[in-house]
């Protein structure tokens, strides 16, 4: 992060230069100088809490993508079970369909009396 630099002799002369008293010139800029240096730390401070906020917000995300994916991968296991399921059951009626059609067709050829 840029610090902000804040030339204080330059400040203390200009003031010196318009008739401030010189100790006066030389508080008044030190005090600035004290000012921004205290800013420029609490802006760090407060980025540095951000970025903080920012990689647990992550951490969080990443757990949340890996429980999605368990669920998905749970749902995907028990959609592939229910299409095996009903799979079978197809098989079992189909088969169920086709001996009973054999056997109305072996019952109508003994009733027509046809060899």
């Amino acid at each position: 992060m840029a610090a902000i630099t804040f030339d204080t002799l330059k400040y203390a002369n200009k003031l010196k230069a318009a008739g401030a008293e010189p100790k006066l010139a030389e508080v008044e800029a030190e005090a600035i100088a004290e000012a921004f240096a205290e800013q420029q730390l609490q802006i760090e401070k407060h980025w540095l809490e951000k970025q903080t906020a920012t990689k647990s917000d992550i951490s969080e995300i990443r757990l949340e993508i890996e429980r999605l994916r368990f669920e998905t991968q749970k749902s995907i296991a028990e959609t592939q079970k229910t299409v095996v399921e009903a799979k079978n059951d197809m098989l079992k009626w189909c088969a169920g369909m086709l001996l009973a059609q054999t056997g109305l067709i072996v019952a109508l050829l003994k009733i027509l009396h046809i060899n």
